[in-house]
Formats: structure tokens, sequence, C-alpha cells
């Protein structure tokens, strides 16, 4: 509760003062929340001040490095292309987009893991949506390129989807949200995100 009442803090005060922002960012002890929040800062200020939004993305990089959830780096890769591409550095973003396809892949390890396996239907898998939106937001810094990343994914059926979402950004459609399941066991988790 601390972590998320510091980040939406700094936030409103970014929207004021993207230096304050930034500092009160720092002070968010969750490392995702932290890094979440530095990044939409950096999205804040890439169109007025792209040099303090490269260095705010730098701030939110260090902070994922320590979160070790694939999910929620997968997530953040996103939103880090995102910020460099409205702070015009595509070699920060595709570098991002690097990694953020490294993140899905790890995630797509845990959702098809044969031991322990998500069990919702494969379309709402959170690799599958993560992959999705990544490519998506990868087809905004590649254009036609993108392409070229399909052949990193293994998975016919996911190659599929990126390739619907590399089609859906070039045509300039809006990305809807991602709606996420997993289901083991008993246990069914859902969420929807932006």
């Amino acid at each position: 509760a601390l972590s998320q009442a510091k980040a939406q803090e700094a936030l409103a005060l970014a929207r004021k003062d993207v230096q304050l922002g930034v500092s009160r960012a720092a002070e968010v002890p969750d490392p995702t929340l932290k890094a979440d929040a530095l990044t939409e800062i950096a999205q804040l200020a890439a169109g007025k001040d792209p040099a303090t939004a490269k260095s705010v993305i730098g701030q939110a990089i260090a902070a994922m490095k320590e979160i070790k959830d694939p999910e929620a780096t997968a997530n953040l890769w996103a939103a880090v292309a995102s910020a460099a591409t409205e702070a015009k550095d595509d070699e920060m973003a595709r570098d991002a987009i690097d990694k953020g396809l490294t993140a899905c892949a790890a995630l797509y390890k845990l959702d098809s893991n044969a031991d322990d396996p998500n069990e919702a239907p494969r379309e709402y898998w959170p690799s599958v949506q993560h992959y999705r939106n990544l490519l998506y937001k990868a087809a905004k810094v590649n254009g036609t390129e993108t392409a070229l990343l399909l052949v990193k994914i293994n998975d016919p059926d996911l190659q599929l989807m990126g390739r619907i979402e590399v089609a859906r950004s070039l045509m300039g459609k809006p990305r809807g949200d991602m709606n996420v399941w997993v289901r083991r066991g008993n246990r069914m988790l859902g969420t929807s995100l932006r």
C-alpha cells in the first residue's frame, strides 16, 4: 500500500514537475511499482524533454534489475519501449523490445510447463498476451521489419498472433486491453491490463 501510494504521488507530482516526480518515485520501495512509475513519468516527459525522458528510462531499467517476475518485466519492457519511442530513441526502444521478448519467452516456459501448466485458454495466457503487446509496440519502432522478430518465437500459433498484432499496429488500429488468465488446478486468476 505504501509503494502504491508513493507511486501515485510521484505521478501526480511529475505532471507539474518531472524532477520532483522522479525523486518521489525513487522512494517507492517495490521495484515493480517504482519502475512502472518511472516509465510513466518518462512518457510524460518524452514529448517535451527527450533527454530527461531517456534519463528517467535509465532509472526505470535500473529498478527493473531487482524484479524476478517475468510477467512484470515483460510488461515493463513494453512500457520502456513505448517511452523510448516517444523520446525518439529507436535504439533504446529496440533494446527494450529484445529484452521484452526474452521475458516473454521465460513467461511462456511457465505457462507451458508440463509439470504445472496454465490450463486457461491459451489465447489468454500471460505469455501470449505479453508477446502480442510487445510485438504491437515493436511495429511502431521497426515497421515491417518487425516480422524478423517473429522468427525468435518457436511456436507457430504465437507467430500467427504476433503477425496479427504487427499488422494491426502498421494499419494504425488500436491495441485492445489484455485479458490475462491463469488456471492451475482449482485456482483461476484473471486480470485485464492496458
